[in-house]
């Protein structure tokens, strides 16, 4: 697979159904507020409505793209719980001392009262962002439209996916000068620096088999780019295991779905 369509798998995975084919996502951006369940699904490249709007039931259905949304849902309860984060204009929807008993307020108020169940249960620990209020309800807390499109901008994606976050309805790259990087006439980009993105992207796909990403990156780098000069230095750029370690690692979409499972 070309290097530039995996770099754009890995950035929100791609907008193809089960089936295949193409999915057209635009029409979503017709509604003001999505359910946070809807945000990963949309992100993710899938059909909320194929999947019933539930990240867990697309994970149920084994859809290719489910463990990259279950990450966006995460990340996305993160966000909410975060001090100066984009969604304090989210109405929150938590559950009550009964899974049963639901009540909605604005994200400040959800804030105070996790901090203060936080400090209930241990009150010489600060709480953290992880630690607050882990019990809101991803399918029914929803998020404004203009909320979300300033978050994925800034984690550089669109939303939906595949959709201008400029131009509604618009197809475009996530990242537009994406494309660039892989033109051999662009004096902007060193050879080293086009090996380092090309075998990233491999490993991305393929996994690092019974090494560690380092010396896969270095093998490949030997086979496909002997010429660029420090192949060791350009195979440090390349790893992202840095603590040490003989690690191994599997294909990327491998790795986040036994990641989710833990």
């Amino acid at each position: 697979m070309h290097p530039l369509a995996l770099a754009d798998r890995s950035n929100a995975g791609d907008s193809m159904g089960d089936d295949g084919m193409s999915e057209d996502l635009s029409h979503w951006l017709l509604q003001e507020t999505y359910t946070v369940a809807e945000t990963a699904l949309l992100l993710a490249g899938i059909e909320p409505f194929s999947v019933k709007r539930s990240v867990e039931k697309a994970i149920e259905m084994d859809h290719s793209r489910a463990y990259k949304a279950l990450s966006f849902q995460k990340a996305l309860a993160r966000e909410i719980k975060t001090e100066e984060g984009f969604f304090h204009r989210a109405s929150v929807v938590y559950f009550g001392s009964e899974e049963r008993d639901l009540a909605q307020i604005k994200v400040p108020r959800y804030l105070e009262l996790c901090r203060g169940a936080a400090m209930l249960n241990d009150p010489t620990r600060t709480p953290t962002v992880e630690s607050l209020g882990v019990s809101l309800s991803v399918e029914l807390t929803r998020l404004y439209k203009d909320d979300v499109i300033k978050w994925a901008n800034h984690k550089m994606l669109t939303f939906p996916y595949g959709c201008s976050n400029d131009s509604p309805g618009t197809k475009q790259d996530a990242i537009p000068q994406l494309a660039r990087l892989f033109d051999a006439d662009n004096p902007y980009v060193s050879g080293k620096m086009r090996a380092a993105i090309t075998v990233l992207c491999e490993l991305m796909e393929k996994g690092t088999g019974k090494r560690t990403p380092k010396m896969a990156a270095l093998e490949m780098l030997k086979e496909k780019y002997s010429d660029i000069g420090d192949l060791e230095e350009v195979a440090k750029v390349i790893s992202w295991h840095t603590t040490g370690g003989s690690k191994q690692f599997p294909p990327l979409d491998e790795y986040l779905k036994q990641k989710s499972e833990k």
